[in-house]
């Protein structure tokens, strides 16, 4: 899935540049269509996303068994698990140049043991790589501010992002009017009604208990106020609280559509996106419901504060604060022609600095000047 979506298209990209590129992941559903879309062969290694020690190990020699018969002179990892095991399989293989990018701050919300073993493999990726790229320089001075790194091991790729947003599929211009009129029937959709939109796991840390609190409360003053949540609902990791659970259940104005793969065109139909995250690396749905022209409300943190601008494209509130929260959303309602010039802005301002193309340059810019620092020849060659 982090193939599929996280960075799609970059493989294709560096091949399209002269690279000889390979992709290395736990196996999945999306496997066929990622080889189709990129163009080049994919190596199942398996890995757990939580800790396992045993697990990690034995894919720790399968991954270090790969390099050993590919032999890359750049490996680039993404997510904590592939990181900690690429970088430490690169290092032991004395693969040339060794990137991680670090989309996000995974032990920031966990304590105890738990945060001691997630510093550790933090610690253990960045001291086996070359470099890390932070994706939003928000999160890089966080880093600076907690002295986990040296400023020039820590390289920030443009103003961010990981893979930056397609402008052509996230666009207006791109939508099915058959697949808009769908999912109206869908919601049973009301011009009339002020449509909210959440868009992401339904878990505890994307502030989903915030939220419908806060909506519930609006829906005093609005009676023509509707809450659309995109997006699983997980049970088992960080969970909604009861409350919040059975409200999403009981309350007819929420709408829980679950799990969908067409984000672009619900936000077509949405009047304002909110993002309540208290955590995010540079977080994918803000740019795309900003390379959408949709009105955004986003908490406070890193990440989205690196594509908002408080009141110029966008309503940033204090993360886990429902006062500000529903003050801000009171805000956009009923101010629907400013929050609208906003989201213009905000649009412009992805086109210019988030398009795909951009930061897949920006990249292959970065592999090149690696190259030609740790491997002269060959980086003249490429």
């Amino acid at each position: 899935m982090s193939l599929k979506f996280l960075v799609r298209g970059q493989m294709k990209h560096a091949s399209a540049k002269g690279f000889d590129t390979s992709m290395a992941s736990a196996d999945g559903p999306e496997r066929d269509e990622v080889v189709a879309v990129e163009g080049c062969p994919h190596h199942i290694v398996h890995m757990e996303r939580d800790i396992a020690p045993v697990s990690d190990l034995v894919s720790l020699f399968r991954m270090i068994g790969l390099l050993n018969r590919v032999k890359p002179h750049i490996i680039h990892t993404h997510t904590p698990k592939a990181g900690l095991l690429g970088m430490m399989a690169g290092f032991v293989c004395r693969t040339p140049i060794r990137i991680h990018t670090l989309a996000g701050w995974r032990l920031q919300n966990e304590s105890g043991f738990k945060r001691q073993l997630l510093w550790f493999a933090e610690k253990m990726t960045y001291w086996c790589s070359h470099e890390v790229w932070p994706n939003s320089n928000s999160l890089r001075q966080q880093l600076l501010d907690i002295k986990f790194g040296k400023p020039e091991k820590l390289k920030l790729i443009g103003l961010g992002s990981s893979n930056g947003i397609d402008c052509t599929e996230f666009s207006p211009e791109s939508i099915d009017p058959a697949k808009v009129a769908a999912i109206k029937t869908q919601l049973e959709y009301d011009p009339d009604n002020i449509y909210l939109i959440s868009i992401g796991r339904v878990v505890a840390q994307k502030g989903i208990n915030e939220l419908v609190n806060v909506f519930e409360r609006l829906q005093q003053s609005h009676n023509n106020l509707k809450l659309i949540i995109v997006g699983p609902r997980e049970e088992q990791s960080d969970p909604i609280s009861s409350d919040t659970s059975r409200s999403i259940d009981e309350n007819p104005d929420i709408i829980d559509v679950g799990f969908s793969n067409e984000v672009k065109h619900f936000l077509t139909i949405a009047n304002v996106l909110v993002h309540p995250s208290h955590r995010e690396g540079f977080p994918n749905v803000v740019l795309q419901a900003g390379a959408m022209n949709c009105p955004i409300v986003c908490s406070d943190i890193g990440g989205n504060i690196d594509i908002v601008t408080d009141e110029e494209t966008g309503l940033i509130f204090k993360v886990k604060n429902e006062e500000d929260l529903h003050q801000r959303l009171e805000f956009a309602i009923r101010n629907p022609d400013k929050i609208k010039s906003m989201a213009d802005r905000l649009q412009e301002t992805i086109k210019t600095n988030f398009a795909r193309e951009i930061v897949q340059n920006q990249i292959h810019q970065e592999y090149q000047r690696l190259l030609q620092s740790k491997l002269p020849k060959l980086g003249r060659q490429s």
